[in-house]
């Protein structure tokens, strides 16, 4: 895309020493990921507006998440003068922009992802300064009854104290005491607002399952 030319490319860059000084060089490969979803944000047709609506990137985990995103700057301060400094002050501003990028946390309401969450949304909004408006909670069971509704059905002798679904629905509402105990946690350490994805269960990801996320994810009014 830089070069222009595509002999001249293949010249440089699938030369086999070039390839393997390019795989030891530390961030290039995270540089070049990012690089590519911001060339697309960017991009335009040829009547001058914006090629997409919306360009979403799947990051890594947190750690490299960090990283990743926090790159366009360390190459905007430490870069020389070039075309290298001058994307990536350009993508920084990019992400930086809360009317152009949002970084979406996701996390299941469990004990550690609820914790690795809150200090990635405290490392986004502190040191990085990036736009975070809201977290995703992943995974979420339905309600499917209430406890009382439950001892109501095993007091009147519909279901044995042994049976498989009364067993499998007390587990249910342990489990949605836990969820609802770590999303009351999140809340105390996250002062952002959630959105709920359903949990499938249903074996393959099929059309229906997808128009249910689909249907969650129009909330988030991009």
């Amino acid at each position: 895309m830089t070069l222009r030319i595509r002999a001249l490319y293949r010249l440089v860059f699938e030369n086999r020493f070039v390839r393997a000084f390019l795989h030891a060089v530390p961030g290039l490969d995270a540089w070049a990921m990012l690089g590519k979803a911001t060339y697309h944000a960017l991009e335009r047709s040829k009547d001058g507006s914006f090629r997409y609506d919306t360009v979403i990137l799947d990051a890594p985990a947190t750690g490299h998440a960090l990283s990743l995103l926090g790159l366009p700057r360390t190459l905007s301060q430490l870069a020389p003068p070039g075309q290298l400094r001058r994307e990536a002050i350009e993508r920084w501003e990019l992400l930086s922009d809360p009317r152009r990028t949002e970084i979406l946390p996701v996390t299941l309401l469990e004990e550690m992802p609820v914790t690795e969450t809150s200090e990635l949304v405290a490392q986004l909004r502190g040191e990085l300064q990036l736009p975070v408006k809201r977290v995703v909670l992943n995974a979420v069971p339905p309600i499917r009854f209430s406890g009382d509704e439950l001892e109501d059905l095993a007091r009147r002798g519909l279901l044995a104290p042994d049976d498989p679904y009364l067993r499998a629905a007390r587990f249910s509402l342990h489990r949605r005491a836990f969820q609802d105990e770590q999303r009351r946690r999140l809340a105390s350490l996250v002062d952002l607002p959630t959105l709920e994805l359903p949990l499938l269960a249903e074996g393959r990801l099929r059309r229906t399952s997808m128009e249910r996320l689909a249907g969650s994810f129009a909330a988030l009014a991009f």
